[in-house]
């Protein structure tokens, strides 16, 4: 959608990119909720989904981010193989890390999980971990112009890829949800001038959007709630 329908416009949709991520919140909520019994059909999460918690982030939704990590990171404990994860040896998972290790930044963790790489392992994306909060802004933004290169090139289709899901090609949330922690932390922005920040609108750093209305979501929701008897609706 960013490359096909975006690349005039002076703003990506607001309420599109806003509907799109309030329902990948509840995807991942309602699917929880539904495993949270003994899982006979075997599904478990992967990795992957941790990307969103930078999604959220990168909306603005700094309690949606909160949740959906809580939600995820309660859903590995209960799997049999640890962290939902795959060795960094047999597949590096770059993104689905990042987002892990700059929530656990931003909520000043320092547990450390089951295949976790070190930040070293983490390429080009191991000096923004380093730069995060670091109050020169210069500092940050040389680590932020080498994370974006490294978004930029990694971008394919294959497993190996560094960015590897095409929603996210022109949609750099690992990016953005730093500049968003960073900012929610008081500390100064660089310019953001890398050519990724203005190749569609959708990689612009923006104020945080408004969390959407949904009649669809305002229905299903509450019923399904009822039938849960278990499904907490607060955000």
């Amino acid at each position: 959608m960013a490359m096909n329908k975006s690349l005039h416009e002076a703003l990506y949709p607001a309420d599109e990119i806003a509907r799109s991520g309030i329902y990948r919140f509840w995807h991942y909520e309602c699917a929880h909720a539904v495993m949270e019994s003994d899982d006979p059909a075997g599904y478990k999460f992967p990795m992957r989904p941790f990307t969103d918690v930078s999604t959220m982030l990168a909306l603005g939704w700094l309690s949606h981010a909160n949740r959906l990590a809580e939600t995820i990171f309660d859903r590995w404990d209960a799997q049999t193989d640890g962290n939902g994860a795959v060795a960094w040896k047999d597949l590096p998972q770059y993104l689905p890390w990042l987002s892990v290790k700059l929530y656990k930044a931003w909520r000043g963790s320092d547990e450390t999980y089951d295949l976790e790489p070190d930040d070293v392992e983490m390429g080009e994306f191991s000096p923004l971990l380093e730069t995060l909060f670091d109050p020169r802004p210069h500092t940050f933004d040389e680590a932020l112009a080498k994370a974006a290169d490294f978004h930029a090139s990694g971008c394919g289709t294959d497993d190996y890829d560094v960015v590897n899901e095409e929603e996210l090609w022109f949609f750099p949330v690992e990016l953005l949800a730093a500049c968003r922690l960073r900012q929610q932390r008081g500390l100064d922005l660089p310019p953001l001038d890398h050519p990724l920040f203005y190749a569609t609108p959708l990689c612009c750093f923006q104020n945080a959007l408004p969390v959407p209305f949904d009649e669809t979501l305002a229905k299903l929701l509450p019923a399904y709630a009822a039938a849960t008897n278990k499904f907490d609706l607060k955000v």
